[in-house]
């Protein structure tokens, strides 16, 4: 009985030895955990947040000056991507509210005038490096944005929808296979709008500029 036991057990280790040979795994070493295979092709949704620096030009038959201001700003972003051998490329787009506002004074003018920049959306073609659970890019397309503006003198407000396009590089981060995180910094030029407040005689021109620098949290379907 003794030695059928002994016989058992040997068989069992030169059993188990062929197997991890056949394998290529060292007898009694277990096996490296594979790789996570990191996939970005799909339709994903997230949200984001952070500030965002307006820079616009506003003048009128009088003269004009540059107005400059922040402000935070909050919104949700989604799209599609596919994938090329390591290049990931699709269409992203995003709504959001930038909360800033300002006061300027135009000399020789209306004097103060109250604007601020309120509803946003772009569109935008992206591609970017698959880097497994890294992936940084570059966007590009077409924005538009709500300007509201009020002049107090004349209990006057007028607004418009302002065109233009923006310019983005930022990179998304997977945490999961389903959950990445985003920092991006996006540039945005809108086209000059004219708003009259008490005929052509009393007018202004806006024309600005956007920098945002965003964060945010996705969910790859």
């Amino acid at each position: 009985m003794k030695s059928l036991l002994i016989a058992s057990v040997a068989l069992t280790a030169l059993t188990e030895g062929a197997i991890a040979a056949d394998a290529g795994v060292s007898p009694g070493i277990a096996p490296a955990p594979a790789a996570v295979a990191y996939d970005w092709s799909g339709p994903y949704l997230g949200i984001q947040g952070g500030g965002t620096y307006v820079r616009s030009r506003i003048f009128d038959q009088y003269g004009g000056d540059y107005q400059k201001f922040g402000g935070p700003v909050l919104g949700i972003f989604g799209g599609y991507n596919w994938r090329a051998s390591n290049l990931v490329y699709g269409l992203d787009g995003s709504i959001g509210y930038r909360f800033g506002e300002n006061t300027i004074h135009i000399e020789g003018g209306p004097g103060e005038m109250e604007t601020k920049l309120g509803w946003e959306g772009s569109l935008r073609g992206r591609i970017g490096a698959d880097m497994g659970a890294f992936l940084p890019y570059v966007a590009a397309g077409v924005t538009a944005t709500q300007l509201r503006t009020y002049w107090p003198l004349g209990h006057v407000a007028r607004g418009a929808t302002l065109v233009g396009w923006t310019a983005a590089i930022g990179a998304d981060v997977k945490v999961t296979n389903q959950v990445f995180l985003r920092a991006e910094y996006a540039y945005s030029n809108y086209s000059s709008k004219k708003l009259e407040y008490c005929g052509p005689i009393c007018s202004m021109s806006y024309r600005p500029q956007t920098h945002d620098f965003l964060m945010g949290v996705g969910y790859k379907f």
